[in-house]
């Protein structure tokens, strides 16, 4: 990976978590990664991001009027890379909205209203695509192989912050409802700098259960205190 790229991840990984224990709802949390993949991918990208939370799919969140625009042209034709990304699970690159017959309706649509090449991503959540991040360039060609990499690493690190999102919106649903769940976080530790895990841990203090995991027992912050176990060669010892 060359340094330029790596300067990119490493700010917008910084970035995403920032977004993830910054917001207050699912919804702000994407249209902080929508505009934050249309600033780290230059030369005047557009951002769309489509879920189907109900079984359609709908852009929840957008850089600007053009992304979503397009991403609309998808749904209503049916099909297109944003809707592929989403469904199964694979990267799409369209190099020339006015060449190639991939998806000739969308991609004439697409060219009419000034898009000249676009990246669908998936987005990963507890292994599953549950969205796409979508961008559109106006220039054709606009997606060479540094443009892609840093696309792809956002994605990556927009899908591990929308699980662990996803999973506090769930657990302060049930919570809202009257239940009280075991809030299950999974290695996230690992993924977020000192003061992000100290926000993290700040703000599911109050769980009443919390399961941890972590292959690293330093990652864990203190005032997540509790029993811990250390997991061996297949043998669990609870710690003193």
């Amino acid at each position: 990976m060359s340094e330029d790229i790596a300067h990119h991840d490493s700010g917008g990984f910084t970035e995403l978590q920032r977004a993830l224990l910054g917001t207050q709802t699912i919804e702000q949390f994407l249209q902080e990664v929508a505009l934050l993949a249309a600033r780290l991918v230059p030369d005047g990208m557009s951002c769309g991001m489509t879920m189907q939370p109900n079984g359609r799919p709908v852009t929840v969140a957008c850089s600007d009027e053009l992304a979503s625009q397009v991403d609309e042209l998808q749904y209503h034709v049916g099909d297109g890379p944003c809707l592929h990304a989403l469904r199964q699970g694979c990267v799409v690159r369209i190099d020339d909205t006015a060449k190639g017959a991939g998806w000739p309706g969308f991609q004439a649509e697409a060219a009419s209203r000034g898009i000249g090449s676009c990246l669908a991503l998936p987005l990963i959540a507890d292994g599953k695509p549950v969205g796409a991040l979508s961008l559109y360039a106006r220039a054709a060609g606009a997606f060479g192989t540094g443009e892609t990499q840093r696309a792809e690493r956002l994605a990556e690190n927009a899908s591990g912050a929308l699980s662990l999102a996803l999973r506090l919106a769930s657990y302060d649903l049930l919570r809202a409802d009257g239940d009280d769940p075991i809030l299950i976080l999974d290695d996230v530790f690992a993924e977020l700098d000192s003061e992000r895990r100290a926000q993290l841990a700040e703000l599911v203090a109050g769980a009443e259960q919390v399961l941890v995991t972590a292959a690293v027992a330093a990652d864990v912050p203190e005032k997540l205190a509790g029993v811990r176990y250390q997991v061996a060669g297949g043998d669990v010892r609870r710690d003193d």
